[in-house]
């Protein structure tokens, strides 16, 4: 039983050092990674619309700077939201979440606020100037959430 459990562990990692080499790729250039867009405050979550841009949500430095950005194609960055709450608290920048674009509306998690925002993006276009958060319909879901006491017992050090 040793035996056979070592020479599976011994096929699994040759096959898995020699899958990884650049040469067995049609192009050698494809095991590159690109900076395809940069300057970014803190992003922490994206979403891809049917256009092929990308909807970035970003932290912030903990000055109530948290915003929604979108990245062309050509990988140009327009801020689109501004003004999502970020404080650096526990030592982290806390606030902005994640988004999720349908259908020409996007869905911005303000963690730091507890509020959920829908966005209808379908006319926005890059280079528009940026809107402010509180102008953006939202819910508030920190409340609710707060109620589950999900902290306790369930994410607490011990478990």
């Amino acid at each position: 039983m040793k035996y056979s459990c070592f020479a599976l562990s011994a096929a699994l990692l040759a096959a898995l050092t020699t899958g990884c080499s650049d040469e067995r790729l049609p192009d050698p250039s494809l095991a590159r990674s690109y900076v395809v867009a940069s300057g970014f405050a803190a992003p922490i979550g994206m979403a891809a619309d049917e256009k092929g841009q990308v909807w970035v949500s970003e932290s912030g430095t903990g000055q109530n700077d948290g915003r929604v950005s979108v990245v062309t194609k050509d990988g140009l960055v327009y801020p689109v939201f501004t003004g999502f709450s970020s404080v650096f608290a526990n030592g982290a920048i806390e606030g902005m979440g994640h988004v999720l674009y349908r259908n020409g509306t996007l869905y911005i998690l303000d963690g730091g606020a507890g509020r959920l925002y829908r966005a209808d993006v379908s006319g926005i276009k890059p280079g528009d100037p940026a809107q402010p958060a509180s102008g953006l319909p939202s819910e508030d879901i920190g409340t609710y959430v707060r109620s589950l006491n999900l902290t306790t017992p369930v994410n607490s050090p011990g478990d």
